[in-house]
């Protein structure tokens, strides 16, 4: 990763930050976004390093996004596998490689985590995302994620 962008890892003191980067990712899709409960969230991941991780995307001394990192376990994918469940960059910041050196990066550090396969989800609208993930080896698997809220 080029020295002018880096992943540094998420603190506490980064909450304000991250849920203004969280309003800012959940508003592009018009998703709903409640600042208290994804402080919540944000607490039990920073708190619990098993369960995965958070950083701040670093370019050029200014911090140009965030990247969340949520472990999990298949056999299907030979054991440690983790979902990269959110990845924002400010609109300045895209284009310019930034999001190559950091998917690069995000699966150097995963790999150094124990991970044996990553997964992410994008919007059939994000071209650009689709571009960027296919370009880093992520693939359609054929299937269709289903989610059930308990």
């Amino acid at each position: 990763m080029p020295t002018s962008t880096t992943l540094v890892p998420a603190t506490t003191d980064d909450i304000p930050a991250l849920l203004k980067f969280m309003e800012a990712f959940n508003a592009i899709d018009g998703y709903p976004f409640d600042a208290h409960e994804r402080e919540r969230i944000a607490r039990t991941l920073l708190g619990d390093t098993g369960l995965g991780r958070v950083w701040m995307v670093d370019r050029q001394g200014t911090i140009a996004g965030y990247l969340v990192l949520a472990f999990g376990f298949s056999f299907e994918y030979g054991g440690r596998d983790a979902f990269i469940d959110e990845f924002h960059l400010e609109p300045e910041h895209r284009g310019k490689g930034v999001g190559t050196h950091v998917m690069a990066e995000v699966a150097r550090l995963a790999r150094e985590l124990g991970v044996r396969t990553l997964h992410l989800e994008v919007e059939e609208h994000n071209l650009a995302g689709l571009r960027l993930y296919k370009r880093q080896g992520f693939e359609f698997r054929g299937r269709r994620l289903l989610s059930r809220p308990l």
